[in-house]
């Protein structure tokens, strides 16, 4: 699948580089590509990777966060919980930023998930304080207003990951949409499921479910 072709690619670049000019962030990406190949062997084959470069540095977020993949890939949910954690509760360090947003937006799903939304709230805002154009911070915090608050305020966010994303992510429009139906506005529904159907065609149910429902209430 196209996963594991991504990972076999990647493995053939860190061949490129050859072991003796790699750094961590090499082993991390090798460890990664060990978990694309989806197997038992190699996801151990994995954990070892990243535990080695945590026994060098115990505080590399990209091999915590890489770490909490493995447990993951290994059906061990409360380990993975741990590891986020502990990522959520460091001190960022910019050189690593991107490990940090990943590791919040992850902590973030799990809180959302386990319906412990101000948890989850306030990961998302701490992501957007540093990176205000996070779609998927924005696309949580929407769905976290569908539930707690006002189909205008999931619109807003929802807007703001729509953007962030080029109005391209067929999924977050679809969300989109429907809040902006459920909120009544009907014309800007409509524009925005105009714009997915026109990079996707096909995708499933907004034009009968929501963009035809929106048209008919537009009409007098």
């Amino acid at each position: 699948n196209a996963r594991r072709e991504r990972g076999a690619f990647a493995e053939q670049l860190l061949h490129e580089i050859g072991p003796s000019r790699r750094d961590p962030k090499h082993c991390v990406l090798e460890a990664y590509c060990l978990m694309a190949r989806g197997d038992k062997k190699s996801i151990d084959t994995a954990f070892d990777v990243v535990s080695e470069v945590l026994n060098r540095d115990q505080d590399n977020a990209w091999a915590l966060l890489a770490l909490a993949s493995c447990f993951e890939l290994q059906k061990l949910p409360a380990k993975t919980k741990t590891q986020l954690k502990r990522l959520a509760t460091m001190p960022r360090r910019a050189d690593e930023a991107d490990a940090f947003e990943a590791a919040w937006l992850a902590s973030a799903e799990f809180f959302f998930d386990s319906a412990r939304y101000d948890q989850a709230q306030e990961l998302c805002q701490r992501c957007l304080h540093y990176n205000k154009s996070c779609a998927r911070a924005w696309e949580l915090m929407g769905m976290i207003c569908e539930r707690e608050s006002t189909a205008t305020d999931a619109a807003e966010c929802y807007e703001n990951a729509w953007r962030s994303v080029g109005n391209s992510d067929p999924s977050v429009g679809f969300k989109l949409a429907f809040v902006l139906f459920k909120a009544r506005q009907m014309v800007a529904c409509v524009d925005v499921c105009r714009a997915v159907l026109d990079k996707h065609p096909g995708y499933p149910k907004i034009e009968k479910d929501i963009m035809r429902k929106a048209q008919a209430s537009i009409r007098p």
